[in-house]
């Protein structure tokens, strides 16, 4: 979930998604072998990942087949992106530091308030970045050690869906990738959503990645309750900054 908020933010312009099927419940969802991240980049991609150390991110915006076209309507597009990174800590060291949600607020500049309700499995994420506002509610679906399935039921974004992948690289290390995609008509500018989110993603990689490799977490609520959350004040101080005009 490293990479989920940054997502959400950079989009945080009004977009609208097409309807889609219902999420499968967690109780019932089929567990599945992940596919091997080397498998997911190209690789001049996977090489600047995992001997470059960068943390590489690609958004799009493209045209997508349109069944239904709705007149006086916008065409229908397919945004994706993925973020990818490697991190020098253990798979199960790695994957608890970025499933201990009610920490988001605490380490990542932009998030203001985080719940998690282990009962519903919803993360509810709310905050802003360069004057966008972004509330959404986050069905969240384990499927194993290595992943990890996401659904946006609620609020901005509506609809998208993606998958966070774990992956041992070696003893000390752990790749992780996050892939999400979503079907609308209305999007903000396309250098938004692309440029800008590839901006915000290696900038909240980057940001996680320091967190879990020097050990610098906080330290959540010492007693589970069946929601957790934490608010934090925030500036943007820290934060990549747009332009004053594109």
């Amino acid at each position: 979930m490293i990479f989920l908020p940054a997502f959400l933010f950079s989009l945080s312009a009004s977009v609208s998604a097409e309807p889609a099927s219902p999420f499968p419940p967690i109780a019932t969802a089929k567990l599945e072998t992940p596919p091997r991240i080397s498998h997911l980049l190209k690789p001049s991609v996977y090489r600047s990942v995992t001997h470059d150390l960068e943390v590489m991110t690609h958004a799009d915006l493209a045209d997508a087949v349109d069944l239904f076209p709705l007149k006086n309507q916008p065409a229908l597009k397919n945004y994706t992106i993925y973020a990818a990174m490697l991190v020098h800590q253990s798979l199960a060291e790695t994957r608890r530091t970025l499933t201990d949600y009610p920490l988001y607020s605490q380490m990542i500049s932009y998030v203001d308030r985080t719940a998690y309700s282990p009962i519903t499995h919803i993360l509810q994420l709310e905050g802003g970045i360069w004057k966008f506002k972004l509330q959404s509610a986050v069905l969240m679906q384990e499927k194993g050690e290595r992943q990890i399935a996401f659904r946006i039921i609620e609020g901005h974004f509506k609809g998208m869906t993606g998958n966070i992948y774990f992956e041992r690289f070696d003893e000390k290390s752990t790749l992780v990738y996050l892939g999400g995609s979503l079907l609308g008509r209305h999007w903000p500018p396309t250098f938004v959503i692309e440029r800008g989110a590839e901006v915000v993603f290696g900038f909240t990689g980057r940001k996680m990645r320091t967190c879990i490799e020097t050990g610098k977490k906080l330290s959540s609520s010492p007693t589970p309750q069946p929601s957790s959350s934490h608010a934090a004040p925030k500036n943007d101080s820290d934060l990549p900054q747009p332009r004053n005009r594109l």
